[in-house]
């Protein structure tokens, strides 16, 4: 049974870094100002599925559509929760449904034209940085700043997820 978070975590491992990178050139002032802030950058397992099927629907795009079953199969997802899914991104726009025995989803868009940030705000709302403690403009300046720096991060298009996992599936990985 193949792990559908296993093509994600090289991609999120890297947005990860780039804005803990981010977060760290500006922890010094912020600890000078003796405030600690505590910000978990964490997907949630709809946001792993969700992506994980817009993914699919992204290879397949311009053949048709594709069947839930079908999905769900090649990601060892649930289905009745990715049906549930499926409906927050068809309400979303991000996805199209035909309902029926040769129905199923396809994207709506172009995959060049959508955006990881398009997908994860789609199924969680938002991309916010929590903004706790002091309300001083520096500080509220500078979570700005690291909000804007995830939200770029997050703006790949989803043709570009899927050449680096086609990247990290023809270099391989090799574990001792």
């Amino acid at each position: 049974m193949k792990n559908c978070f296993a093509d994600l975590i090289p991609i999120m491992d890297d947005i990860i870094t780039k804005s803990i990178n981010f977060v760290n050139k500006y922890f010094v002032l912020l600890k000078c100002d003796k405030l600690i802030i505590t910000t978990m950058f964490s997907l949630t397992t709809k946001s792993t599925y969700g992506m994980a099927a817009v993914l699919e629907l992204a290879k397949h795009y311009g053949h048709g559509l594709l069947q839930i079953k079908d999905m769900t199969e090649r990601k060892s997802l649930p289905q009745g929760y990715l049906e549930q899914l499926m409906n927050r991104l068809v309400k979303a726009g991000i996805v199209t449904a035909v309902r029926g025995k040769k129905g199923g989803y396809a994207l709506a868009q172009d995959p060049g034209e959508l955006t990881l940030l398009n997908v994860l705000e789609a199924l969680e709302g938002p991309v916010k940085i929590t903004r706790k403690g002091s309300h001083e403009t520096a500080i509220e300046d500078v979570l700005l700043e690291i909000e804007e720096n995830v939200r770029k991060a997050l703006t790949i298009p989803l043709t570009e997820i899927l050449a680096r996992q086609a990247d990290t599936a023809t270099t391989g990985m090799f574990y001792i």
